[in-house]
């Protein structure tokens, strides 16, 4: 007996939807489409997705009982049980899910391989037993559940990469702006709206253009957008803060047909828009306590000596003081060379 076509289409389309999309609300479940859809056509009351990677379970569910109930199935005993399943057979009642009982009395179990261990997907009801049919429809799936958890499992790791170089290029003030051939911002990364709000008189119009209440600047992006295909051009869109934009032609590796709509890409250095390093960061990079650090934070913002006693309280020759021993545990002679060992280091990557 198969699924008929219309069913099939209905599920293996869930499946491979929540495979590829993540959910708009972060605290939401991955897979509820699909396992929604399941339980609708199997009459399930709950359904179990169990993922194994690298002996470490996740599990998601969808249905009327509470997670915690569930999530025994994820402990290490029944995962030893969960194990001793068959590939790509389906079961009914297995001993691992009779731990449930009685919250749920009838059960149906299908485990498949994955690259880095196993998956399960259980169906779950109370009352009457579940039908041939539905047992059809839970081995019908064991194709695809490995090669959608493997889309998912892909797609995950790539986003948890992309936020990650994302927050760091934030930390530095970093971003990008994309730009089409009549100078509109078709395109950004998400920190540049962070690095523009930061400076006050820099915005994009509801034209998308950019507005940096200098006439002459913004012609200059214009020109610099122009030339992008022959030319790389630095435009400074703010003296203070300085923020500067990088104008050069798009990728043109694989990915291009991303950028094909896009003229040129603007690559923004701006004002760093997170608090600064802590000062307890920055005695223990630099074996300093916690006066010394401070200082050497004041110092490292452009501060004069005496400008950075009186910020933090101290007399002249304290902070002189404090200021030798910064010296003498670093090795330097001097604020430049301080300037340029902070702004250097990687305490500006702490969150």
């Amino acid at each position: 007996m198969a699924l008929a076509r219309p069913d099939e289409t209905n599920i293996l389309s869930a499946l491979y939807t929540d495979a590829a999309d993540r959910p708009t609300d972060e605290s939401a479940q991955p897979w509820q489409l699909f396992l929604n859809r399941l339980c609708r056509l199997t009459r399930a009351q709950a359904a179990v997705f169990l993922f194994e990677s690298r002996a470490l379970p996740i599990f998601w569910h969808h249905g009327a009982q509470t997670e915690t109930i569930l999530a025994q199935l994820a402990l290490a005993p029944n995962l030893v049980t969960l194990r001793q399943m068959r590939f790509d057979r389906v079961y009914a009642d297995h001993p691992a899910t009779a731990i449930l009982q009685p919250h749920f009395t009838a059960a149906r179990s299908l485990r498949v391989p994955t690259p880095d261990g196993s998956a399960w997907l259980i169906l779950l009801r109370s009352g009457e037993d579940f039908r041939a049919v539905d047992g059809v429809a839970l081995s019908s799936l064991a194709p695809h559940l490995p090669l959608a958890l493997g889309i998912w499992n892909r797609l995950a790791k790539e986003r948890a990469q992309a936020s990650l170089t994302t927050n760091m290029a934030a930390r530095l003030g970093l971003a990008w702006l994309a730009f089409d051939t009549h100078g509109q911002v078709i395109g950004q990364s998400p920190a540049a709206q962070d690095v523009l709000a930061a400076t006050p008189h820099i915005r994009l119009d509801p034209q998308h253009r950019l507005r940096l209440g200098d006439a002459l600047a913004e012609r200059a992006v214009l020109a610099a957008v122009d030339a992008a295909t022959t030319s790389t051009t630095i435009v400074d869109l703010s003296r203070a803060p300085l923020v500067q934009l990088v104008v050069t032609a798009p990728p043109t590796e694989e990915t291009a047909p991303i950028w094909r709509d896009v003229a040129a890409v603007g690559m923004l250095r701006g004002p760093r828009p997170q608090a600064a390093p802590t000062a307890a960061l920055v005695a223990n990079t630099f074996g300093l306590n916690l006066g010394e650090a401070r200082l050497a934070l004041q110092l490292c913002h452009g501060a004069s000596l005496a400008e950075a006693a009186t910020a933090l309280g101290l007399t002249i020759e304290t902070a002189r003081n404090y200021s030798k021993k910064i010296y003498a545990a670093t090795g330097l002679h001097g604020q430049p060379d301080l300037i340029r060992l902070l702004l250097n280091s990687a305490i500006w990557l702490a969150p």
